[in-house]
């Protein structure tokens, strides 16, 4: 029943009542019934006309884009995760606890807890996941207490000015007290260097971490930050501005940004800090200049002590200074003059406590060169000056921050000089609200990889054939429009919505020349598309009911979305005309155009963006909400971090589209790219579970150890003339999901494990034939039968591996035969789905026939992923790694405790190692997936031996064999 003119007119004096009386709650909360009361004298109301008893009526009604649930979530949210006070008694942020201790400040009755509680579930932080050496306990809380002016200014600033989420300045307040507590204390007597990796996600904030652990340590002492800021100059001027304005202030910047129209949304302190009582900062380095050989300025970067009897590191000298920022490109020729005007300052470099940040730190960093048998390693150019700098500066804290972590875990660790972690690795959780490989790995039903559809895929959409086929480029094209047209809609109906840029990717290749042809290309497509006129019109609406409308039911059931496609009409005109002013629709980003790169903080963004190297690390397009992707690469971590369409789409995260290229010319041969990204995000997150496994201190796993941790098959360490002394003899699986993709090119270690596993299949009793496995509402056929133990162990034992340094199984064989802990498991459901539609073929096996499935390889010895998301719930029920859901019969008959799972796919490599001629069950591999029970052993979860034992002492050995 519609609410009367007076309901709501009295709802609208509520909610103005309401917002003024928990902004007035400041520092801490107090009675709400005191507050409202206080608020509605001030105003001329009348106090009873607004009980408390009749509120949660009012939030229990609302909708989730009402005013009324806007204003509770602000002050809910605020105080969930605010800095320790002492009405929260020792709580931890984001749990019920804290919540209980909120409402008892507030004194509200128990029906608006439950109302609150309803709208607005609590979400306690995810800590980091931390391995590391022991480390020195300086920063204390009353270190921290003592010495927080930036970092607080900084929160501030995200929170305010950022529009930074409670949760996530929570995050971000935890993770950069951990990095900088295993920082070595800026005032110690003796000098020492700490070495640490920051493992963060594509697109993920990562310069917001970095900027709060800038802040930070500056507070603590650190006078010397230098920002090695990417390879690229559009990536060191972004870092720049985001430093400058978020961590040091207008009123520090000198004149670098006047006249910008964005200044209204920098840090400004009211006065420079100096003379607030706190320390200037004095940048080297500004929004467009990189560093500049300082000469006759040298004095600039000379480090002052006020007590001249005392080091400068003494606190009576280090907390009174300035401290320098310098963000520089990594390049050779520019950190030359860094070092070289240390080198000329009379200040004692050894003195000086600094730090570096290394951001994208597997990217030139790193030293790629063959390691010699010689004293001394050859570096490279990059690598030798960054190597030279923490030579310099024997103070310097050096902190890597990447996403794509392989290259940086196997660094020789014995080359005391170089890179490696050797104190600490910290990976970061997923950030809320952000959208990562696994959004974009999301199906609502599974098999044909290379059709995507609303629904199957919410996010992607499949490109295969030349550009100017109507279903790729131009339908892109569609979709970016009618995404934008959505905006306008959302902003419309929600005034707290705002899409100040709206943004598509087009990236085919790192050349110049390919830029300027796809450009023109979409330049003809855009403009010949029929927007004003019934062609375009139609496809839009086609686009709009058949991928928009089913998507958006499922993705953002919450979010405004119109009832039809004639409200979008005049919003369809206002994003065209956005995307066509200002120069016309393209922007095209490389070497060639610098003067066309967008500043998104001065200027509103409705472009299509064409690019290559620069669009591939580091660099944030804002609102980014369609990518049009073709680019190959044979590098997994470069492959990943293409992924700009990476990050965070508040808002609009259900208008997101991936268009990638599911058959693109690659040498001799095509790559699926989605296939193969999915394969390296799969890898990406096995390798942070794996981190989260070890990071319990009492299993005594440290940085050093985890090269053994990564799978063999992700990557061979770098070194090839040397091989980790460090070895994974025993590891723990219980309760881990377990799928290796290794598998031998066809030939004879193929046809070996061909007919191991055809000799397996033959002797297991799958009964009648086919079942029929239903969980939670989906259901497929399988053939399924029970194995013991003793026969999957026979079976992977004797399974023969392409060239890796060890069996991609041998821990989990060795697990399997109980030789250090029983793995309480008796015996495998061994289950082999069927395909309904479309299998590639059939093969005999004993008296059954089974479905051949396609999967596409990475490269000759490995697939990227066999099992099926659709297909792993009933094995996780089965082996009790889930207890939740609603199986059918047969599957709850299955289920037994000390009872594991397998998933076996027969599978071709759609790439063509079969022809249709051949033989098909002598071109077959067969890929596996471990479902692995829990088990009741809570202690060390690994143990590590020496691959020499006469070695022990070292970390890596010579590997005479390579």
């Amino acid at each position: 029943m519609p609410k009367s003119n007076e309901q709501v007119a009295n709802l609208v004096e509520w909610e103005d009542l309401l917002d003024a009386s928990f902004a007035s709650m400041t520092p801490v909360p107090i009675s709400l019934e005191n507050s409202v009361k206080g608020n509605a004298i001030m105003r001329g109301l009348d106090p009873k006309k607004f009980p408390l008893a009749e509120l949660h009526v009012h939030l229990d009604a609302a909708g989730p884009n009402d005013r009324l649930i806007r204003i509770f979530r602000k002050f809910v949210n605020h105080w969930d995760y605010l800095d320790e006070q002492d009405w929260m008694e020792g709580t931890v942020s984001g749990s019920q606890q804290r919540r209980q201790a909120l409402y008892e400040v507030l004194g509200i009755d128990e029906e608006l807890c439950q109302a609150i509680d309803k709208s607005f579930p609590t979400s306690p932080i995810q800590n980091p996941t931390i391995i590391a050496e022991e480390h020195e306990k300086w920063y204390t809380d009353d270190v921290e207490e003592k010495h927080r002016y930036y970092f607080d200014k900084y929160l501030e600033q995200l929170t305010e000015k950022q529009k930074f989420p409670e949760k996530s300045a929570a995050a971000l307040r935890t993770a950069s007290r951990e990095i900088v507590s295993r920082l070595s204390d800026p005032t110690r007597e003796e000098a020492y260097q700490t070495k640490g990796l920051v493992v963060g996600y594509v697109q993920s904030g990562k310069t917001a971490n970095f900027a709060g652990v800038i802040a930070r340590a500056a507070d603590a002492g650190y006078r010397l930050i230098i920002v090695l800021a990417g390879t690229l100059n559009i990536l060191r001027d972004q870092t720049q501005f985001r430093l400058d304005r978020d961590v040091v202030g207008l009123e520090l910047v000198d004149d670098d940004y006047d006249g910008a129209a964005n200044t209204d949304k920098f840090l400004k302190h009211g006065a420079p800090p100096s003379q607030l009582g706190f320390f200037d900062w004095q940048r080297l380095t500004g929004p467009k200049y990189d560093y500049r050989e300082l000469k006759r300025g040298i004095d600039a970067l000379e480090f002052e002590r006020r007590e001249v009897s005392r080091p400068f590191f003494h606190p009576e000298n280090l907390y009174k200074s300035k401290a320098r920022l310098v963000v520089i490109k990594k390049h050779p020729s520019i950190m030359r003059k860094v070092i070289s005007d240390l080198k000329k300052i009379k200040s004692k470099l050894e003195d000086i406590p600094t730090l570096i940040i290394d951001d994208e730190s597997d990217q030139a960093s790193i030293n790629t060169l063959r390691p010699t048998l010689a004293d001394t390693q050859k570096r490279t150019a990059t690598n030798k000056k960054i190597v030279e700098l923490l030579a310099l500066l024997p103070r310097a804290q050096y902190v890597g921050y990447t996403a794509t972590p392989y290259a940086n875990v196997f660094i020789n660790p014995t080359d005391a000089e170089d890179l490696f972690p050797k104190d600490y690795v910290l990976s970061l959780p997923k950030p809320d609200g952000y959208m990562g490989p696994q959004e974009f790995l999301k199906s609502y039903t599974d098999d044909d990889k290379e059709t995507f559809s609303s629904g199957t895929h919410p996010h992607v959409r499949a490109v295969k054939g030349e550009d100017d086929d109507e279903d790729n480029l131009q339908r892109a094209i569609d979709t970016y429009l009618l995404a934008g047209a959505l905006k306008l809609y959302r902003e419309q109906e929600n005034k707290d919505l705002k899409f100040r840029h709206h943004t598509m990717l087009v990236h085919h290749s790192p050349f110049t020349v390919v830029h300027d042809e796809v450009a023109a290309l979409v330049e003809e497509t855009i403009s010949m598309g029929g927007y004003r006129s019934g062609p375009g019109l139609k496809r839009l609406k086609e686009l709009f009911e058949s991928d928009f409308r089913i998507v958006s039911q499922k993705e953002a059931p919450d979010l405004p979305f119109p009832s039809n496609f004639e409200q979008l009409k005049d919003h369809i005109g206002a994003c065209y005309a956005r995307v066509f002013a200002d120069g016309g629709p393209l922007i095209i980003l490389n070497g060639n155009y610098k003067d066309d790169e967008p500043d998104f903080e001065v200027q509103d963004v409705w472009k299509i963006v064409v690019g290559g190297a620069k669009l591939s690390r580091g660099y944030t397009i804002e609102g980014l909400t369609v990518s049009y992707f073709r680019r190959t690469s044979s590098v997994a971590d470069t492959m990943m971090q293409f992924g700009r369409w990476f990050g965070y789409r508040t808002g609009y995260q259900d208008l997101v589209r991936l268009y990638i290229g599911v058959a693109e010319k690659f040498g001799d041969t095509t790559l699926n790219l989605y296939e193969a990204f999915s394969a390296m995000a799969l890898d990406e997150l096995d390798f942070r579970r794996e981190l989260e496994r070890y990071a319990d201190h009492d299993a005594g796993i440290t940085p050093r150890q985890i090269p053994p941790l990564v799978s063999s098959h992700l990557l061979l360490p770098t070194a090839k003339n040397k091989m980790f002394n460090a070895r994974l003899e025993y590891e723990n699986l219980g309760g881990k999901y377990l799928e290796k993709g290794v598998a031998p090119a066809i030939g004879p270690q193929q046809k070996n494990n061909s007919t191991q596993f055809s000799t397996f299949l033959e002797n297991c009793d799958f009964g009648d034939g086919l079942r029929s496995l239903e969980f939670d509402g989906s259901t497929y056929e399988a053939f399924v039968a029970v194995s013991p133990k003793s026969d999957v162990v026979s079976l992977f034992s004797s399974l023969k591996w392409p060239t890796t340094r060890e069996s991609p199984v041998g821990t989990l064989i060795e697990f399997l035969k109980s030789e250090n802990i029983d793995p309480e498991i008796n015996d495998f459901a061994i289950i082999v789905p069927q395909l309904v539609k479309a299998p590639q073929g059939i093969i005999d096996i004993g008296d059954h026939k089974f479905s051949v499935a396609h999967r596409a390889r990475v490269d000759t010895t490995r697939y990227g992923v066999f099992s099926e998301p659709r297909h792993r719930p009933v094995a996780d029920y089965i082996s009790h790694r889930i207890d939740k859901g609603e199986p059918g019969e047969s599957v709850r008959e299955l289920r037994r405790r000390r009872r594991g799972a397998i998933l076996i796919y027969p599978v071709i490599d759609k790439n063509g190692e079969f022809d249709g001629q051949d033989n098909l069950k002598d071109k077959v591999t067969f890929g596996f997936a471990f479902h692995l029970p829990k088990n009741s052993h809570r202690g060390t979860p690994a143990k590590f031996g020496v691959r020499e034992p006469t070695k022990g002492d070292q970390i890596v050995v010579q590997n005479l064999g390579n």
